[in-house]
């Protein structure tokens, strides 16, 4: 008989152990109804409590987790269906028809040719604009180019810089444009005086523009309605100095039925010394309050008397306005 060694003996016995174990839970599994034997010593614990049982997730967990996956397994499937699209498309259902992806009612609307070239250029200008903005927002990154040709130029400096302004340019330029915004305000408030003032200052108070102590001296209604009387009468005097200096200007009238008349042959003209002479039935009025006109035929010369003895050598073709001189005779009037 031959002698087993001590090694494979252990390792039969451990064997042996095991196998029995394992028939002890498989018995232990297919009959729930038999009682567990176990020790006196022994105690009981929970199958779900122990320490070493794995993590139960709660039922929100699991369902978040089969959403999960069924979204994982209908990417797989989208992502297979798109990677090989060589295989056919199967389905169950034995009514389905096919349609056109790109034509269908849901479609997106598909841009033109024209539309998709403008777009790829508006997208270039904004990548331009954005790469220039963080240039301007960030000097200090340094330039970085792959012409090794380049060279660098002071941007202040270039042949198509616009031109500087100085100092003193800057300066009265912005006193200027100050200046046009209050005068902007000035006009503002005078156009619309129905705007209220609006300020800041809380302390500021309001004064009657009238009675300031700066306000220029008011005149009364008397005193004005004196003034408008001078005025007229002013420009009256004007009008009439302007007629009298000026007799070859044209009388200018806005009445349409206004009429002209002789200034000699007026009613109230004055009489001359024949008129007198011949009218014997007139009484007689002193030969003072008239004038003598004396016209001398070979010079064409006419002179005139006056009330104070001299006498005045004037053009026949003159006009002379008798009684101008002395308004104190009814005749003038």
């Amino acid at each position: 008989m031959t002698q087993i060694p001590s090694t494979d003996l252990t390792e039969r016995l451990r064997i042996l152990e095991d196998t029995r174990q394992l028939k002890q839970l498989a018995i232990a599994f297919l009959h729930p109804e038999r009682p567990v034997e176990v020790d006196s010593t022994f105690c009981a614990r929970c199958y779900f409590d122990r320490f070493s049982a794995p993590q139960q997730e709660t039922f929100e967990e699991a369902e978040e987790r089969h959403m999960a996956l069924t979204d994982a397994a209908a990417l797989k499937r989208l992502a297979i269906d798109y990677a090989h699209p060589e295989i056919g498309v199967e389905t169950s259902d034995s009514l389905a028809c096919a349609r056109c992806y790109f034509d269908r009612d849901s479609a997106p609307k598909q841009e033109s040719m024209e539309d998709a070239e403008e777009r790829h250029l508006i997208l270039e200008d904004v990548k331009h604009l954005r790469r220039a903005a963080f240039d301007y927002m960030h000097p200090e990154v340094g330039v970085v180019t792959s012409d090794p040709t380049a060279t660098a130029r002071c941007f202040f400096n270039r042949a198509s810089a616009a031109e500087q302004e100085s100092t003193e340019d800057a300066e009265e330029r912005h006193m200027a444009l100050a200046d046009a915004a209050a005068l902007k305000r000035l006009a503002i408030d005078y156009m619309h005086p129905e705007l209220g003032v609006v300020t800041s200052d809380p302390t500021a108070t309001a004064r009657c523009f009238f009675d300031r102590a700066s306000a220029a001296e008011q005149e009364s209604t008397e005193d004005a309605e004196e003034r408008h009387t001078a005025l007229a009468d002013a420009a009256a005097l004007k009008r009439l100095a302007i007629d009298y200096m000026h007799p070859e200007l044209g009388v200018v009238t806005s009445d349409p039925t206004a009429t002209a008349r002789c200034f000699f042959d007026r009613h109230s003209a004055p009489f001359i010394k024949d008129t007198i002479t011949s009218r014997t039935t007139k009484a007689v009025v002193p030969k003072k309050a008239f004038k003598t006109v004396s016209i001398m035929k070979d010079t064409g010369v006419k002179t005139i008397e006056t009330h104070l003895g001299s006498s005045i050598r004037k053009s026949a073709s003159a006009v002379h306005l008798y009684g101008l001189d002395n308004n104190d005779d009814p005749a003038f009037f």
